[in-house]
């Protein structure tokens, strides 16, 4: 697979955005996905995304380190998927709902994504 350097195609103005806790944080906006971009939603879009399919091929293949760690491990190995990610250029995206620009969700997000997609699929104990 060949990894493209993404260009700059994020915007300089930042985007204001509301926190839960009611907030406003400064997000900066994206116009366009790059390919190893990892991009929040459902569907298609999403799933065929390249950035997510190297997502999911590193999620499972840590499942089963992720599973046999203990509590405090976890959110390490979820963080170094998002490291590896960003290693490759990649960030972890969403797209706001009114304006349609793209964000980046942060790395707390981006750790609590992995850590649910590496739980998904697993039956309980």
């Amino acid at each position: 697979m060949v990894r493209r350097k993404p260009t700059k195609s994020c915007a300089k103005t930042p985007v204001i955005k509301r926190s839960k806790s009611k907030s406003l944080q400064n997000v900066e906006s994206c116009t366009i996905p790059h390919p190893n971009d990892v991009i929040s939603g459902r569907g298609g879009l999403t799933n065929n995304h390249e950035g997510n399919v190297l997502f999911r091929r590193l999620v499972t293949a840590n499942k089963d380190i992720y599973h046999s760690s203990s509590k405090t491990h976890k959110p390490l190995l979820a963080e170094s998927i998002v490291v590896a990610i960003a290693n490759q250029e990649g960030r972890f995206l969403a797209q706001h709902k009114s304006t349609g620009e793209w964000f980046d969700i942060g790395k707390a997000k981006a750790i609590k994504k992995t850590c649910q997609a590496l739980r998904e699929g697993v039956k309980p104990r």
